[in-house]
């Protein structure tokens, strides 16, 4: 192979495939579904009666996103991937979860020594 042979591989193939490969890793971990994962966090959960409707518009939002089969097209062929969970199921076990980590954080928040974080939740 020679160095120009390398070269045309390089732009013809090799940068195009990482830049689709960048692009979608950006569009699969974009700063909205960042925000919206930031109710797995304890330290987030209201500590008042709210706790019913905690989540609820960023579980939609996850759904909306990870609920949909994904597809990328490159060099004419069209590669997809099915939706990686249900929608539905994925709703009916947050209403689970968020009180389960409810409890967790109420646990945490007794272990707590004064003065110290607890863990990597720098805001107990």
């Amino acid at each position: 192979m020679t160095i120009r042979t390398v070269n045309d591989n390089l732009e013809k193939v090799v940068i195009p495939y990482i830049d689709t490969l960048i692009g979608k890793i950006n569009e699969r971990f974009s700063d909205k579904l960042l925000v919206a994962s930031s109710i797995f966090n304890p330290a987030e959960l209201p500590t008042d009666d709210s706790l019913s409707s905690y989540g609820l518009k960023e579980i939609k939002e996850l759904a909306d996103f990870y609920g949909t089969e994904a597809s990328v097209t490159y060099l004419g062929v069209t590669y997809k991937s099915p939706s990686l969970l249900d929608p539905k199921e994925l709703l009916s076990e947050w209403k689970v979860f968020r009180r389960a980590l409810s409890k967790e954080k109420e646990l945490l928040m007794k272990l707590k020594p004064t003065g110290v974080s607890f863990h990597k939740f720098s805001s107990f």
